[in-house]
């Protein structure tokens, strides 16, 4: 006998099925994307026992004609596709009729429509996929599908479902994210005997309250960039570090989608802002041209592919790095010179000059012989701050508008020193300042070859070197407001780090961690004592710069608490 068979057909749709319907929140996927379609406003969506025993979504769109509420339910029947052209341009959520087959072959499915302009309407009900009930009704504009006993014909996915506490929470999630997806429809949740979850039309930020909570969309701003590829939607401040992704949503061309690349271009915008291993929030929408995406990928449809996605990849961290640019008004006199920022080793001197060590970075130049340095005046909200004092030689401590803040004088020292190379490395090369004699660095076997190879970049960040032996090279100029003594610690950690890049990474994102470990081993430290003066300078220089809420590998610059809270911790 032939061992290869060709399976039943009911079989066979039973494995179709499979792959598009997972779990309830697979059905509620399917059904509500229909009527997104159908040009609903208005969608409510119930379950009971969180959705093993009844998923129902009625909707108030065209609705389906009796001659096409059979045919919707056969399988690779859709209205939305006509030619085999008509692959390369969809516009739509989903093809109706291409999830219903699904969905009939593994429960029993009862459906209530009418068409807008009927006044009759139809009622079908299904049974192992087949139709057992075809009858005129009475129905609302509209249409209504309930699913119940789901899996009741496939018992070994039905075990592999969870509580129905889990189930329910898959289906609100889903649903949640629907109403981020298009605020100006209402949405409704009834779950078994709890109080109904209502999304009346919104503004999208008023979703993002509702879905996401107030503390969260607090946090956020706006994002927006035009093209060829239009972004547009929120990003949280960079001082939110989440330790989970769920808050990360992309909507490409109104249809949520899960996508690497999208994922990808995000977090490298957030490269020098969030901690490794933390996430920001992010709602984005994408408007694609349809022939340049495919959205046919993967059975749920929510894996897509771009045809150019370097082109995405590039609007989105565009949009986001955009939008997370912090351009303080500049008032009064610019203070803060391109020099380098000096800490004296001194640390007994209650208020040093600025000039007190030739090898330490300078915020600000050194005053002219026989004259005192120039006052700082207030140019933005950090130099605007009074300064109280610094704690644990580490920690400034500051008031201002009613404020008390805590500022990390080396996570802040770090940002502007990281901007500075940054911007100069944006318009071509940063400065360098070369030694007096090439000074030798040993590294880990195998770190030279990195450091070699990479010597070009590292040139371009102001990191001259060449190969020296095996596991030596030389260096021959550093960026100039780096202190020349500490160049060994510096090159073993730019080569650490050349060994754990990602040689996937976009080259804006690999320079950027560069930079970062430039800047880190380039500042003031927590331990080291400052003047007032010093102080002063380093307030000024978070100022000027354009991104000042964290240190590039994310820590935050400043906490701050209000008078209030810390009169509340006094039990006033």
């Amino acid at each position: 006998m032939a061992k290869i068979r060709v399976l039943p057909d009911s079989v066979a749709r039973k494995i179709a099925a499979g792959e598009v319907i997972e779990r309830p929140a697979s059905v509620v996927k399917e059904l509500v994307e229909n009527s997104l379609d159908a040009g609903a406003r208005r969608i409510v969506v119930e379950i009971a026992q969180g959705g093993r025993s009844r998923i129902a979504v009625t909707d108030d769109g065209e609705g389906i004609a009796r001659e096409d509420a059979v045919i919707a339910f056969q399988p690779h029947a859709t209205s939305k596709i006509r030619h085999d052209e008509d692959l390369r341009s969809i516009s739509t959520l989903g093809f109706r009729g291409e999830a219903l087959p699904s969905i009939a072959a593994v429960a029993d499915v009862e459906l209530w429509t009418c068409r807008r302009e009927s006044d009759i309407g139809t009622h079908v009900r299904l049974h192992a996929g087949k139709p057992v009930v075809v009858e005129d009704v009475g129905a609302p504009p509209g249409c209504r599908i309930e699913v119940l006993d789901l899996f009741s014909t496939t018992p070994a996915r039905r075990k592999f479902l969870k509580a129905a506490t889990t189930e329910a929470g898959h289906v609100a999630q889903l649903v949640g994210r629907f109403a981020l997806a298009r605020p100006e429809i209402g949405f409704e949740l009834r779950q078994d005997q709890r109080s109904p979850v209502t999304f009346p039309p919104a503004g999208r930020r008023e979703r993002i309250r509702r879905v996401l909570g107030t503390e969260l969309e607090a946090e956020m701003r706006t994002v927006e960039h035009d093209g060829a590829i239009r972004v547009a939607g929120f990003i949280t401040h960079p001082h939110v570090a989440l330790s989970h992704s769920r808050h990360i949503l992309f909507f490409v061309n109104g249809r949520l989608v899960r996508d690497r690349l999208l994922q990808h271009a995000l977090m490298a915008a957030y490269e020098t802002l969030v901690p490794r291993g933390r996430y920001p929030g992010a709602v984005l929408s994408l408007e694609v041209p349809t022939e340049e995406v495919d959205v046919n990928v993967h059975p749920t449809k929510l894996e897509v592919r771009f045809r150019n996605g370097q082109a995405v990849h590039e609007a989105i961290g565009r949009a986001v790095r955009d939008g997370l640019t912090t351009r303080p008004a500049r008032g009064g006199v610019e203070v803060v010179a391109e020099g380098r920022p000096v800490y004296a080793a001194d640390s007994g001197a209650a208020d040093r000059s600025p000039t007190s060590s030739s090898r330490a970075l300078r915020l600000v130049p050194p005053p002219a012989a026989g004259r005192s340095p120039e006052p700082f005046v207030a140019a933005g909200p950090f130099s605007a701050l009074r300064i109280v004092g610094q704690v644990f030689d580490g920690y400034l401590v500051c008031e201002g508008d009613g404020e008390l803040w805590l500022i990390d004088q080396h996570a802040a020292h770090e940002r502007v020193a990281f901007e500075r190379l940054r911007t100069a490395r944006s318009r071509g090369r940063v400065e360098t300042q070369a030694m007096l004699m090439a000074q030798p660095v040993e590294v880990a076997a195998g770190e030279a070859e990195l450091l070699a190879g990479a010597a070009e970049e590292l040139a371009a960040c102001g990191l001259e070197i060449e190969p020296f032996g095996d596991r030596t090279v030389l260096v021959r100029a550093v960026p100039a407001l780096y202190p020349a003594p500490s160049i060994a610690p510096l090159l073993r950690a730019v080569a650490a780090d050349l060994a754990e890049t990602d040689r996937s990474r976009a080259l804006h994102t690999a320079t950027d961690a560069l930079l970062a470990t430039i800047a880190c081993h380039s500042v003031v430290r927590v331990g080291q004592r400052l003047g007032e003066t010093e102080m002063r300078a380093l307030l000024a220089a978070m100022d000027e710069i354009e991104v000042n809420s964290n240190c590039p590998h994310g820590r935050p610059v400043a906490r701050r608490m209000t008078r209030a809270e810390l009169e509340g911790r006094f039990g006033r």
